[in-house]
């Protein structure tokens, strides 16, 4: 039969997201917000802190705390809210087919391993490159390809 018959106990929720998904989705809202409220000089500051930046990882002498928590932290910054609402709802698309299918854990380490792959194959294309490269692209890139 092609259509389910609806149980009167059975209430399906309008919006299914699953846990992990729904809490990246916050995370991300929560740092759009939290920078949004801040002064703007700081704001900048904080974006250019979060974000990678290619050609601080070309100088080899010396390694600095930057280049240890940037290949993460630039998911977190987003440079508008629409650049925001479209990572949003791919990731809600892309996120929560991947939870369902192969659970939570499986779906952080596949969008932050893809976000660090996709950050990766930035900077061996860009290497001389100053600017700041922000955004969950690479991360949910990285889902899409793995929901195919």
């Amino acid at each position: 039969m092609i259509i389910k018959k609806f149980r009167k106990n059975e209430k399906e929720k309008a919006i299914n997201i699953p846990p992990g998904t729904l809490i990246s989705l916050f995370i991300l809202i929560g740092f759009y917000i939290l920078i949004s409220f801040i002064e703007e000089q700081k704001a900048y500051d904080i974006k250019l802190i979060l974000s990678f930046i290619p050609l601080l990882y070309s100088d080899q002498n010396s390694i600095k705390l930057y280049h240890l928590y940037s290949p993460l932290t630039y998911i977190l910054i987003h440079g508008n809210i629409f650049h925001l609402i479209i990572n949003l709802a791919m990731l809600s698309a892309f996120g929560s087919g991947i939870e369902n299918k192969f659970g939570k854990i499986n779906f952080f380490l596949i969008f932050l391993l893809s976000s660090i792959a996709g950050i990766f194959t930035h900077y061996l294309f860009y290497k001389n490159s100053y600017i700041p490269v922000i955004g969950s692209s690479g991360g949910i890139s990285g889902l899409f390809g793995f929901y195919l």
